[in-house]
This record gives structure tokens, C-alpha cells and sequence, in this order.
């Protein structure tokens, strides 16, 4: 690979031009980097419709929902946090421009994780307070309006992964 040193002082203002063999490295490291990302967000969204067409009242599944969106945003958060050092560590201004991009969709995917996640625990909590007492009309309106949030942030994600 070839180096190509930027001007000033700050050794992090280097960037690198790769050969015809690095780029192609490159771009396949990048797609195995993406395909992990990808199949962790396919997942989300496949617990987030679960989610959104389960009933409130089956502990169970929203137990299993919660544990499986944990493991998810651990998952994501490492493969994320893997593909961000790669693109740092590569030093070219295409990976430098990438990671800085990929920082700002890591965010709001995040984001929409935690709302996940957030939502799952509202339903569990619910469903843990009614174990001892009975529901009235309005508390069972507000439960079942409580589904709208994942299919919102089943059409986030997607809309994360289209761009």
C-alpha cells in the first residue's frame, strides 16, 4: 500500500492511498463488516414486528422479545464499534469520510434500539402490575396503543438501511 502524508503535524491528518489489491481488500472487508451489521439489523426489525403483533399479555414473549433485543444491541453495538475501527484504521479519506457517516446512522440506530428496548420494559412492567390487580378499560386502550411504537421503528430501521 502506498502512504500518502497530509500537510501539518497532526499525524491524523495522514491518509493513505491504497494499491489495486488494497482497495479490493478493502471493499471486502467492508462488505463482511456490512453483512454482520445487516443480518444484527434484521433481526431488530423481525423482534420489532414480533413485538408490535404480540399480544400484551403474553409474558413469555416479551420476555423472550427483551432478552433477544439485549442481545442484539450488544451484537450490533460490537460489530458497529468493529467496522468504525476498521474504516478509522484504514486512513483513507474514502474509510475516514465512511466512519464518519457510519457514526451518525450508529446513533439513531442505537436510538431506535433503546426506544426498542424502553418499550419491551413498559410492557413487562405492565404485565408484572397486572398479575396483581385488574386492568381497567383505559389501562388495557393504553396497552394495546402501546404496540404503534415498534412498527414505527420497524419503518425507521428500514429506512436506515436504505440509506
Amino acid at each position: 500500500m502506498d502512504s500518502q502524508h497530509g500537510h501539518g503535524d497532526n499525524p491524523d491528518s495522514r491518509t493513505r492511498v491504497l494499491t489495486d489489491s488494497g482497495l479490493e481488500l478493502y471493499n471486502a472487508n467492508i462488505r463482511t463488516h456490512l453483512k454482520k451489521i445487516e443480518l444484527v439489523q434484521t433481526e431488530v426489525e423481525l423482534c420489532l414486528e414480533r413485538f408490535s403483533t404480540t399480544n400484551s399479555e403474553d409474558y413469555e414473549t416479551v420476555l423472550e422479545i427483551q432478552k433477544t433485543l439485549n442481545l442484539c444491541h450488544c451484537k450490533y453495538s460490537l460489530y458497529s464499534e468493529e467496522y468504525l475501527k476498521y474504516l478509522r484504521n484504514t486512513r483513507t479519506e474514502d474509510s475516514l469520510r465512511i466512519a464518519e457517516e457510519h457514526k451518525k446512522e450508529d446513533l439513531k440506530y442505537k436510538d431506535i434500539i433503546e426506544r426498542a428496548l424502553q418499550q419491551t420494559k413498559v410492557s413487562d412492567r405492565h404485565e408484572t402490575s397486572s398479575q396483581f390487580t385488574h386492568r381497567s378499560g383505559a389501562h388495557s386502550r393504553a396497552s394495546s396503543n402501546s404496540s404503534l411504537l415498534p412498527l414505527e421503528n420497524v419503518q425507521k430501521l428500514k429506512q436506515l438501511k436504505s440509506n
